[in-house]
């Protein structure tokens, strides 16, 4: 058992190996996102933590994302809501932001995970799947200060399944997109 276990580690290291494509950068954002189910919406304010796994070279990287969003909005005529998302993935992330040392000023990025989502007010709606989410990054710089913008999809798959009674499902799919800054680079 111990030489299967030391066969396995060995196997680990030379696949993802501590050379310099595989440094673990961390990156992070902060910004707005907007979600929509069929029977809520709600405004959030969310933060981005990524942890690059495995760097290809300058202008590619796959990581490993925690994305939480918290928020909601209240109006004295109809209500509000108040929202949650979780959604973990895993990205491959190319050009702009990519790694530390990417030189692009535009980029982009895919990834694919799980997600949990509660909106709650007014009317309601709590969601759980597979989550997917891409989008694209650039930087431009404005009265001599560089400026990290991230536009960010994403897309919670509910279920189809409808209940009898409420006529709604219990799991429905959920759409959000966001504008996030880049901080700390």
């Amino acid at each position: 058992m111990q030489f299967f276990t030391k066969t396995l580690l060995a196997a680990a290291l030379c696949t993802f190996g501590y050379s310099a494509n595989s440094q673990f950068q961390y990156h992070q954002e902060g910004g707005v996102s907007l979600f929509v189910s069929p029977s809520a919406f709600c405004p959030v304010g969310t933060y981005w933590a990524r942890l690059n796994v495995y760097q290809l070279n300058d202008e590619v990287a796959f990581s490993a994302s925690a994305i939480p969003s918290l928020g909601g909005y209240f109006n004295s005529q109809t209500g509000g809501y108040l929202g949650l998302d979780l959604p973990v993935t895993i990205d491959a992330n190319i050009g702009n932001r990519a790694t530390d040392d990417s030189g692009s000023s535009f980029g982009g990025f895919a990834g694919l995970g799980y997600g949990f989502n509660l909106m709650v007010g007014s009317g309601s709606s709590k969601s759980h799947g597979v989550v997917f989410q891409a989008g694209i990054r650039t930087e431009f710089e404005f009265r001599g200060v560089d400026r990290r913008l991230t536009l960010r999809a994403s897309y919670l798959l509910g279920s189809s399944e409808v209940d009898p009674l409420t006529q709604e499902s219990p799991n429905p799919s959920v759409v959000g997109i966001g504008l996030l800054y880049g901080l700390g680079y």
